[in-house]
């Protein structure tokens, strides 16, 4: 369009809503259309550019419309969704950025909100209390969300919703539940078990004995793998190391066998747990192996009835679920009640982002409440410098 190839539409009139997140390119797309002769509104709101990372231009794109075309602004102070004492506290946090156009905020829904901050010993209790609290607004009736910053936050979260039944959704990228890992704990407590007899191989293939040498030991064992000397097992063909790995899962998973034998569940989970945590490669494989130990060791009775459980589909996009999401993705929604979880200054603001953006997408996350709205954080890292701006903090 700038060097005239391409004409602009022939509109007469142009809305462009939320202007904040427009960027470069898509600026001039629209300059373009002005230029043209066509009248162009712009909406947007650049307390809630939080999308610096794609390039977005926020205040400076419309404070660059409104000098290009002598636009006249108008402010639309009033907000129909946050109580006034919500309203309050996230103006208290915005404030502080200095380029930015000011707004005298209007809470049209006036008083009556509630916000609060707590600290916890850690991030489990933290999931806990958030969890619990939002249950009950949900059994009232209201709508219910977890934000955090990123979604592995939400792990631990999603791990209490599991064990105390609490129907969710995770919006914000997929379960750790749903990894390999997760599954392949619960094939291998099966076995231990015995309510499964089969699946052995994929606990080997996780332990390091590679796919040949699991083929040369049913060729030789037969399908049902048991103990060998090692001597017998270099014999065949396998490696030493390879022998020494194969003995000592088989020699483990006598002992676990054993103990559940005498119901002595927590041990053997416990065991479970160590084995694999040693041998998962990935950060995303140990969070995996990690969340499925803490949901499972949160329920009681035998394995095979906690398994059940935790794969019962409670993960699911319903009306009445509690909302576990990000405070990106949770722009444009709205919750009656709402937790921040781990508002703290090592992960809220986040170093790979800009003071001021981290800023506007805390006040994103604190818009999102209509009447309730709790922050809180793990005792052992400081409370964000938000939470103190707020003015809520203890």
């Amino acid at each position: 369009m700038e060097r005239g190839t391409i004409s602009p539409y022939p509109f007469t009139h142009l809305l462009v809503d939320e202007f904040q997140d427009t960027d470069p390119l898509q600026y001039q797309w629209v300059a373009q259309h002005a230029r043209s002769g066509s009248i162009v509104t712009v909406v947007g709101d650049d307390d809630q550019s939080i999308y610096g990372f794609r390039a977005a231009l926020g205040f400076r794109g419309m404070e660059s419309f409104i000098k290009e075309f002598d636009a006249r602004p108008v402010i639309l102070g009033e907000n129909y969704r946050c109580k006034s004492e919500i309203l309050a506290a996230a103006d208290n946090v915005i404030r502080n950025n200095k380029e930015r156009i000011r707004k005298d905020l209007v809470a049209a829904r006036g008083p009556g909100g509630h916000i609060s901050f707590r600290r916890f010993d850690d991030e489990y209790a933290e999931a806990v209390n958030a969890v619990e609290a939002l249950a009950a607004s949900m059994r009232a009736s209201k709508s219910a969300a977890i934000l955090a910053r990123t979604n592995r936050i939400l792990d631990p979260v999603e791990a209490v919703c599991r064990s105390h039944g609490v129907k969710y959704f995770r919006a914000s990228g997929k379960s750790i539940l749903s990894r390999a890992e997760a599954a392949l704990m619960c094939n291998l407590l099966e076995l231990i078990q015995k309510t499964k007899t089969n699946g052995l191989d994929a606990v080997l293939a996780f332990a390091g004995v590679g796919a040949q040498d699991l083929k040369t030991l049913h060729s030789r064992i037969g399908p049902s793998l048991e103990q060998r000397p090692r001597k017998e097992l270099v014999e065949m063909g396998l490696a030493e190391s390879t022998a020494d790995t194969y003995r000592e899962l088989m020699k483990r998973l006598a002992e676990w066998r054993g103990l559940c034998d005498r119901k002595f569940y927590p041990l053997v989970l416990e065991g479970v747990y160590e084995w694999m945590a040693q041998r998962a490669k990935a950060d995303t494989a140990k969070r995996a192996v990690t969340t499925t130990y803490d949901v499972l060791s949160r329920l009681n009775g035998p394995f095979s009835d906690r398994i059940a459980f935790l794969r019962r589909e409670n993960n699911v996009p319903a009306a009445d679920a509690l909302i576990l999401t990000t405070m990106h993705n949770s722009k444009g929604l709205e919750w009656d009640h709402v937790c921040i979880i781990r508002a703290e200054e090592t992960v809220v603001p986040n170093e790979k982002s800009t003071e001021s953006e981290e800023r506007r997408l805390f006040y994103v996350a604190m818009t999102r409440a209509r009447d309730r709205l709790e922050m809180s954080t793990a005792k052992k890292n400081p409370t964000s410098r938000f939470v103190l701006e707020a003015g809520v903090s203890k």
